[in-house]
């Protein structure tokens, strides 16, 4: 009887401890709108870079800055940078502006990956298989060195052909070393060509490169599952969990009632089937992540997974403390960054009319990247006057802002 009761106490104690705490900064504006026509919108890149000049980190944040129609050459950008951890920003010159990148991480400097891979002019290679991610190599300061870096799928695995010499396969940043420490993995998503165009076939497809992201070669699908729950897995982002080395992924679905995730212990070789992640109720009152181009991050000291997204709302969510995967433990904790941002932000011009907006006020993509030595993250948003379209200036701006918040709340055992 003294051990079911010493075990009860325990898991107890645990349960209520595992509940995360959430305070925020005053938001800072990172740009807005200041002329007609212009487009601020889509702040999806948030990533740590070196600056050598000045001998210390700096954070770069790229936007887009056209229309979101379909390009087939990929979207324009402008990105700004920062030395101060969000406080301050200025734009920056980068190499190949002025072309939204997305944040690849390799080590100590960022590689640049652009939207969509295009088949090598006169390769010679027709409508097989190969393609050229425009990369470059930046590190916040000089260009350290332009690349196109190849992706070679096998005959039997041809990607679909958006049209020219563009695949209709769209990366999201998602890189990470493997255990050999020599080999990059990274996940992109589009269609077969067997499966046509549609969003219903995508599939998220893991390729891996070892020399340091100039090539890479197919390694196997992640997740397709047309007629699930997790059917059309697209925008996505991934991280290696500290409990037990998996890698973990979370991904928009074409419900985008839920996020689903799949995991990986063998470095990417085999994934779990793909499983909504635990919520009770569908969004905008669910109680797990909901929405578009998730952003994963883990907490060093607790062992949180922290996640970016929303449609409708944009919010931060944290698991249970050392996730291991499972999130049915400890379950998920949310956070309103709206309600927040209107909470803090002096400039009622620029509040949300809803805390819970709708693509009118926000495109809901968001940046995420913790904060070193700090169980702090940095989550970059946007706030828009006119929906997908450019403010009506100068009556009203949009504007794209960034705010650090603490998540707490340890276990006490």
């Amino acid at each position: 009887m003294f051990r079911v009761i010493s075990i009860f106490l325990c898991s107890c104690v645990q349960v209520c401890a595992n509940t995360p705490n959430f305070s925020g900064s005053v938001p800072s504006l990172v740009v807005k709108t200041s002329s007609q026509d212009e487009y601020v919108y889509f702040p999806q890149t948030l990533v740590w870079s070196i600056d050598h000049a000045r001998g210390r980190h700096m954070l770069l944040l790229s936007y887009q800055t056209d229309s979101d129609a379909l390009h087939e050459d990929g979207w324009t950008g402008n990105t700004w940078g920062s030395g101060d951890i969000g406080r301050t920003w200025q734009q920056v010159a980068m190499p190949h502006a002025p072309w939204l990148f997305k944040s690849c991480v390799n080590r100590s400097t960022a590689m640049m990956c652009f939207e969509y891979p295009i088949r090598a002019p006169h390769s010679g290679f027709g409508n097989q298989t190969i393609g050229v991610l425009r990369a470059q190599i930046y590190d916040g300061t000089n260009q350290i060195g332009t690349t196109t870096a190849t992706i070679r799928f096998p005959a039997s695995k041809p990607m679909y052909e958006w049209g020219g010499d563009t695949y209709l396969m769209v990366t999201d940043g998602a890189v990470l070393p493997l255990h050999d420490n020599n080999t990059l993995a990274m996940l992109v998503y589009g269609n077969y060509k067997r499966d046509g165009r549609s969003g219903t076939n995508y599939s998220i497809v893991a390729i891996t490169s070892n020399d340091g992201g100039l090539s890479w070669n197919w390694m196997g699908t992640v997740s397709h599952d047309p007629l699930g729950p997790c059917a059309g897995p697209s925008e996505h982002d991934c991280v290696r969990l500290a409990a037990n080395g998996n890698i973990f992924c979370v991904f928009r679905t074409v419900h985008e009632s839920t996020l689903c995730s799949v995991q990986s212990a063998d470095d990417g070789l085999s994934w779990t089937n793909a499983v909504p992640l635990n919520a009770s109720t569908a969004a905008p009152n669910a109680t797990a992540p909901w929405g578009v181009e998730p952003k994963i991050v883990q907490l060093a000291g607790s062992g949180r997974v922290v996640i970016s997204t929303g449609r409708p709302g944009i919010f931060l969510w944290a698991s249970g403390v050392h996730f291991t995967g499972d999130d049915s433990v400890g379950g998920w904790t949310g956070f309103n960054l709206a309600a927040h941002h209107n909470a803090r932000y002096s400039n009622t011009a620029l509040h949300y009319h809803d805390v819970i907006p709708s693509t009118k006020e926000t495109t809901s993509y968001t940046g995420l990247v913790t904060i070193p030595g700090t169980e702090d993250v940095l989550v970059s948003y946007d706030r828009l006057a006119n929906g997908w379209n450019p403010a009506p200036w100068p009556s009203a701006a949009s504007a794209i802002f960034v705010v650090r918040i603490t998540v707490s709340g340890e276990t006490t055992l």
